[in-house]
């Protein structure tokens, strides 16, 4: 009856992943003589080698030596009296029982081993505070305790440290390094260590058994027992299992990663609720099994939820204790096991639960593979920008510390946050038997505390849905709860304008209301001409007239053939007050593209001029063709009042590239135009005293409120002609000879202008009030520039669609955005407009998830013309709105909101791609390739070449002696080694097509690179010496200067063995981190120089060592 209930006890102490391998076992699923063999104490004496999971963290220590990434700490309060004495005597007695405690690793025969000392004190450091310490200041010196390096040769790898606050009142921490410990070790350590002070309290001696085995006996039978050909069915079975996948987690972040991972990283605590728990369990119990599965089933869901991917990979920690002897034993017990899940969102939660059951059932009966083992066959070539496999860690564990107490104390467990973060996100629970609480540790290179917030209550919201309906389907489970989705699609949509706009959409009604109050204004200035209000109307209705004799009316489509100048500005007043619409018909264009949209637009009637007619080829397809000038060589005419036109009547019909080769005509109506003149009259507040650049080119939607905002509040329309346009010393003459202090450019206008001013030394002030950035994202550094230069002129970023009348989004930039920024945020939504982030079932994504930009409002167009299939396609019903009919229009852009509302456009579809697995942001490339000194303009792009995608970088240099080699030197410090560009094409100027964009269809395709892999022969001695060391090891017959280690084959194991050979030979601590950041011959002896600050002496001992090496024994003992 007591063993039975031993056996019980132990059960009800095993980890959830213990539990599911005993459940395998008693379900048959192995054999009978499979019991786990007996481990008996080894008869060696002197150094033992090391398990598998210590091999692991030495691996780790040696990449970063003397880090404290790998330390535990635990800390407790203890209210009531302690006897400090019978505390120490009571660590001594644990560390006397257990060898691994006072164990130290040492190197022989470039082989790690690990030392059992004689008994030693236990590290034990009492400090006395006074009772106004406050919580922070004992946060931190717990937080300092916690991250205070452990070395592994020296030891001891165990500290103790007790804070005494008052008389009945302490602290006390200990802290261990992993390779010697782990989680259940802890509890056991605690155990003893309660156990022997509770004995001593009571006057009794403290009767800590021997054990059976050490942890060293067990490191020396698990390197006997799991030989290379024991693990290969392991192996075969991980590699069959992980093929293929993402080297990445997707979990979107808030800030670029960086190159080399720097650990930092906070936490936060969470608590499921009774109620959750209690559901849990229930479903757990009623489908068989265990909450680990249905935690890690809900979280994995959830995960792709929020990632937008299928293939959910995280780790998880799975202890090596199922044989008794090793019941009692501190040690690191712990391998880690990645977890791999196939997410379809139509399976149902439960249907999902008993797949990841299963599957779990599955590995964790091949969980004996080292992790270090599959890494170097899996991953051979580390990115030690984030770690192997996996990023994120999943875990739950039975903890027995809140069962642990002391005489005549109260114990408290503390959190210790020591601020860092192995991982990029670790979700430790812990299951009590009453609840399950959590330790959430994040990188906080990464995220914000903010995000990971957000990130839990999401998942939370997802479990608490899962598991209240479990036939419900995994991809349709809510990630927000009501009150996050009514904020979204409505109270962040809804806007408030600081100006009342018309009822009516009557353009023409409202620029004759304008005239009557500023006749004598001037109206628009183009070069030398200025025009007034009145004169203007006067012109504009003499055109008005001749189009309706040509039976011009609503819905006739009218072209304008036209240069821009004041011409251009009376035919869009004279079309709108016709009732008519408008197509740009840019005189550039070729003759069959003007076909094209004439055909497509069956326009009434064209505008141009004789010299245009007489110098261009107009296609005019027998459509009627006026002349300007002859029109104002007549008499003025009146023309006929036309009724105010509907909201939905057609306003004008851009057009836009098409991937059919043929272009699609937008159709935009007059309540949107009407709106969105009001949009920009709000956001820059407008008034007669401003003056506006017309500055594109008609057929760019921009060009319409540029044209005809200023008119509606007694402002002056400044017409920029081409010429002044293209040319930044010509711009800023104009912007301040006629005083403009509204300017709209796209990015490349703007570092232009910068860069013409920097040039010529220009340092006066602008007129401007605001810059409008717009056509394309606008960079981080490109904002700091401006604002650096014109502090006092913020800029106003923009996004919209032609489709959706122009601009639906404003965001005034004043202050410099922060260095590590990737994009600048493009706002909120203008009034009567609304911005959706939706995942694939149209639904919203939580704040800070990417997912595709939909835009709906009073500004939505009405499709394209004559092309019902491409409008049905992009134009859809607006499931959020309350108008019948209403739709709204699927951009193909991709984004995210920020916390505070604000939207963050991340680019189309196609600029976030997926290379070798990894999922990429181009323009996080083209942030860093700008901030290079040598570098005017970037452009980065993804080209299939030869069936595999590669990424390409197009750079227009400042000097000539910009090479290839100095960009991805420069890229290297700052991006993983997946995010390089395979290809490095410099150009003179980047092609840009009529409004002034980049245009990426045109960049031409790379033609040579840079190549690592091209055979360059080392010479110096040092050089030899390091390549030959690479040839043995890696069973080469030559390896080059600029050879990847990694690409020839080599992995994590054989890196460390060559880090070791180094440093004997060179006598210096070379990290093994730098073989990762620098993995060829030339990176590694550039390293050594660094080192000895003298390449030199480096090939000095290099000769040296090649000429010993060669000498026979005989040789060198007659030397000697």
């Amino acid at each position: 009856m007591s063993q039975m209930h031993n056996r019980q006890t132990r059960e009800a102490q095993l980890s959830p992943a213990q539990r599911e391998l005993l459940k395998l076992w008693k379900q048959g699923s192995r054999k009978t003589n499979d019991t786990p063999p007996h481990i008996t104490p080894r008869t060696e004496e002197g150094p033992a080698p090391l398990s598998f999971s210590q091999r692991r963290l030495w691996f780790l220590d040696q990449l970063e030596p003397g880090n404290p990434f790998y330390n535990i700490s635990v800390a407790f309060r203890l209210v009531g009296p302690l006897h400090v004495a019978f505390l120490k005597e009571s660590l001594n007695h644990v560390i006397l029982r257990h060898e691994i405690l006072r164990t130290t690793f040492t190197i022989a025969d470039e082989k790690p081993l690990q030392q059992v000392h004689d008994f030693v004190q236990c590290p034990f450091q009492e400090l006395h505070l006074s009772s106004d310490h406050s919580q922070t200041e004992i946060q931190r010196l717990l937080r300092e305790e916690a991250r205070t390096p452990f070395d592994l040769q020296k030891g001891p790898l165990l500290r103790t440290n007790l804070l005494r606050l008052s008389k009945h009142e302490h602290i006390l921490q200990i802290s261990m390094h992993h390779i010697i410990s782990d989680g259940g070790s802890m509890d056991i350590f605690l155990a003893d260590m309660a156990q022997c002070y509770n004995a001593l309290v009571a006057g009794k001696k403290p009767a800590l058994g021997p054990l059976p085995v050490q942890y060293a006996d067990y490191a020396s039978w698990q390197q006997a027992e799991f030989t290379e050909e024991k693990l290969a069915p392991l192996l075969t079975y991980w590699k069959n299992r992980l093929n293929d996948i993402s080297p990445q987690s997707g979990l979107p972040t808030d800030t670029q990663r960086s190159a080399t991972q720097q650990y930092r990283g906070s936490l936060l605590e969470m608590q499921l609720p009774t109620s959750l728990t209690e559901a849990l369990k229930a479903l757990c119990t009623q489908e068989k099994v265990t909450p680990f599965a249905a935690l890690l089933a809900s979280f994995q869901a959830f995960l792709a939820q929020y990632t937008g991917q299928n293939d959910i990979a995280v780790g998880t920690d799975v202890a090596e204790r199922e044989h008794a002897e090793l019941e009692e034993v501190i040690g690191f017990f712990v391998n880690t096991m990645v977890v791999r899940t196939t997410i379809n969102p139509r399976l149902t939660f439960r249907e999902l639960l008993h797949q990841v059951n299963q599957q779990l059932l599955e590995d964790l009966s091949h969980r004996h593979l080292p992790f270090d083992v599959l890494v170097a066959e899996l991953q051979p070539r580390r990115d030690i920008s984030h770690s192997a496999l996996f990023q994120i860690m999943f875990t739950l564990q039975n903890t027995r510390i809140d069962t642990i107490s002391l005489t005549d104390l109260r114990l408290e467990r503390l959190v210790v946050d020591s601020e860092i973060s192995r991982f990029d996100l670790i979700v430790d629970l812990f299951d009590t038997g009453q609840d399950i609480r959590g330790i959430v540790e994040y990188n906080t290179d990464l995220f914000h505390k903010e995000t990971i917030m957000r990130l839990l209550d999401s998942w939370q919201t997802f479990l608490t849905a899962a598991l209240a309906t479990p036939e419900r389907q995994t991809g349709q489970l809510p990630l927000l709860n009501e009150a996050q989705r009514h904020r979204m699609l409505f109270e962040w949509n809804t806007t408030s304008p600081r100006i009342p706009y018309p009822e009516q959409c009557d353009f023409p009604m409202l620029f004759a209301h304008q005239v009557e109050q500023t006749p004598d204004s001037i109206a628009v200035i183009c070069e030398e001409e200025q025009v007034t209000y009145a004169h203007l109307k006067q012109r504009a209705d003499q055109l008005t007239a001749l189009l309706q004799r040509h039976r011009v009316g609503p819905e006739s489509v009218i072209g304008i053939y036209l240069e821009r100048s004041v011409p251009m500005l009376i035919s869009l007043l004279a079309i709108l007050q016709a009732g008519a619409a408008y197509v740009p018909l840019e005189p550039e264009y070729p003759p069959e593209r003007v076909r094209l949209l004439l055909e497509d637009t069956s326009a009434s009637v064209i505008l141009s001029t004789r010299e245009l007619l007489q110098t261009r080829q107009l296609n005019e397809q027998g459509i009627p063709v006026l002349c300007i000038e002859e029109l104002f060589e007549q008499q003025p005419s009146s023309p006929q009042a036309p009724a105010s036109p509907h909201p939905d009547q057609l306003a004008y019909v851009i057009f836009t590239s098409g991937s059919t080769g043929r272009p699609k005509g937008a159709m935009l109506s007059h309540s949107g135009m009407i709106n969105h003149l009001y949009a920009k009259l709000d956001i820059l507040q407008l008034g007669k005293q401003d003056r506006v650049a017309q500055s594109a080119s008609l057929s760019f939607d921009i060009s319409l409120w540029q044209f005809l905002a200023p008119l509606l509040v007694g402002g002056s329309v400044c017409i920029l002609t081409p010429t002044i346009m293209h040319t930044p010393f010509m711009l800023t003459q104009a912007l301040r000879r006629f005083n403009i202090n509204t300017l709209e450019l796209v990015p490349s206008q703007i570092r232009m202008l910068l860069e013409d001013g920097e040039q010529r030394n220009d340092s006066e002030a602008l007129p401007l009030r605001w810059l409008i950035s717009t056509g394309e994202a606008i960079p981080p550094l490109l904002c700091r520039q401006w604002l650096q230069r014109f502090p006092v002129v913020p800029i106003i970023n923009t996004y919209g669609a032609t489709e959706c009348s122009d601009d639906v989004t404003h965001k005034i930039i004043s202050e410099l955005p922060d260095e590590r920024s990737v994009n600048v945020a493009v706002g909120r939504p203008i009034a009567n407009m609304q911005i959706y982030i939706l995942n694939d079932d149209l639904e919203p994504v939580p704040v800070g998830v990417t997912g595709h930009i939909y835009i709906g409002g009073q500004g939505v167009g009405r499709g394209y013309i004559h092309n019902p299939q491409r409008t049905a396609e992009t134009y859809l019903p607006d499931p959020f709105s309350k108008q019948p009919g209403a739709r709204f229009y699927k951009t193909g852009d991709i984004g995210r909101y920020w916390h505070d509302g604000s939207i963050e456009c991340l680019g189309r579809d196609d600029t976030q791609v997926k290379v070798r697995g990894y999922r990429i942001e181009l323009g996080e490339i083209e942030t860093l390739l700008l901030q290079h000194e040598y570098v005017k303009e970037a452009v980065v792009v993804v080209r299939n070449e030869a069936d595999d995608k590669q990424i390409v970088a197009y750079i227009v240099p400042h000097v000539t002696m910009l090479s290839p080699q100095l960009l991805r030197q420069h890229l290297q410090q700052n991006l993983p080694a997946y995010m390089l560009p395979s290809h490095f094409v410099l150009l003179e100027q980047l092609p840009l097509n009529a409004n002034g964009k980049v245009d990426r269809r045109a960049l031409p395709a790379p033609t040579s690179t840079y190549t690592e892999e091209e055979y360059v022969a080392p010479e110096s001695p040092a050089e030899k010496l390091i390549a030959q060391i690479w040839a043995d090891l890696l069973a080469l017959e030559r390896v080059g200067l600029h050879d990847n280690f990694f690409t020839l084959g080599g992995h994590s194991i054989l890196a460390t063995q060559i880090i070791l050979r180094i440093r004997s030979i060179f006598e210096v601590d070379l990290p093994l981190r730098h073989f990762f950041e620098r993995p060829t011959v030339a990176g590694i002896v550039e390293e050594l120089a660094l080192l000895y600050e003298d390449r030199e002496t480096v090939n000095e001992i290099a000769s040296i060592y090649q000429e010993v090496a060669q000498l026979s024994d005989e040789e060198l003992e007659h030397m000697i």
